[in-house]
C-alpha cells in the first residue's frame, strides 16, 4: 500500500486515471504495483493484458503487402487507449479496445479481454461482469464470470444494470496534504479553495501557490 501511495502521489497521469475510476486509462508504460501481464489468448507475442485492466501492444516486426511487394515495419510498445462509449438512453459508460492481427480486427470491452486472459474462455450462458457494478473498474479482482440469467435477475432486483456511471459509485479514499503538513478533506478543500481546486490538486497542479501531495488510504 505504501508503494502504491507513493506512485499515485508522484504521477499526475495516474491521478487523472483514478479520478475517472479506471486504471485502464493510465497509458504510462511503467508497471503499477504488483501488476501482472499475460498474453491475450490468440494474440501471443502481440497483445498482453494486465490484472489492472491495461492492454499493451508489444514491440514487434510486421510485414505489409503493397503493389511493389512486402514492406517490413516495426511497432513500438505502447499501452492501448480504450474508447469510452456511453450506453444509449442511460448515464452508463464502458471501455472498448480493438485488437488487430493479419488484417482481422476484433473489438470488445476491456472487461472481456481481462476475463478471457486471466479467468478463461466464457462458458455457454455465462458472461464477465463487474462485481462492484463500476464498468470503468476493469481490475481482475473486480471481474467475475456469472450466468447471464443470474446477472440479469440481480440487476433487476437492485434496479441496476451491469454497466453504471462511475460518478454515482464510491471513490477511492485519498489523503490530501498541503506543503505545510496540514491534511485536508474534500469538504475542507471545497470550502477554502473551491471545487475546481480539488480536481486540480488530484491532477498534480499547484493551487494558490501551494504544493499538494495525494496518496491512497
Amino acid at each position: 500500500m505504501k508503494e502504491e501511495s507513493k506512485i499515485v502521489a508522484q504521477k499526475p497521469l495516474l491521478q487523472q486515471a483514478l479520478v475517472s475510476g479506471s486504471y485502464s486509462l493510465y497509458l504510462n508504460l511503467d508497471d503499477l504495483p504488483n501488476e501482472e501481464w499475460r498474453d491475450i489468448p490468440g494474440y501471443d507475442g502481440i497483445y498482453q493484458c494486465s490484472n489492472y485492466g491495461r492492454i499493451k501492444s508489444l514491440s514487434r516486426e510486421y510485414k505489409r503487402q503493397t503493389k511493389h511487394g512486402f514492406v517490413v515495419g516495426y511497432t513500438k510498445e505502447i499501452i492501448k487507449k480504450p474508447t469510452k462509449i456511453k450506453v444509449k438512453n442511460s448515464n452508463s459508460e464502458f471501455l472498448y479496445i480493438s485488437l488487430s492481427v493479419d488484417g482481422v480486427r476484433k473489438t470488445d470491452t476491456v472487461s472481456q479481454w481481462v476475463g478471457t486472459t486471466f479467468i478463461g474462455d466464457k462458458k455457454r450462458g455465462y458472461h464477465f461482469q463487474h462485481i462492484n457494478k463500476n464498468s470503468l473498474d476493469n481490475r481482475l479482482c473486480n471481474i467475475e464470470q456469472v450466468k447471464i440469467k443470474v446477472s440479469k435477475s440481480n440487476d433487476h432486483k437492485h434496479k441496476k444494470r451491469e454497466v453504471h456511471n462511475y460518478k454515482y459509485l464510491p471513490k477511492a479514499k485519498l489523503k490530501i496534504t498541503r506543503d505545510d503538513g496540514k491534511v485536508f478533506t474534500y469538504s475542507e478543500i471545497v470550502d477554502e479553495y473551491g471545487r475546481a481546486a480539488y480536481f486540480n490538486i488530484l491532477k498534480g497542479y499547484n493551487v494558490r501557490g501551494r504544493k499538494w501531495s495525494v496518496c491512497l488510504l
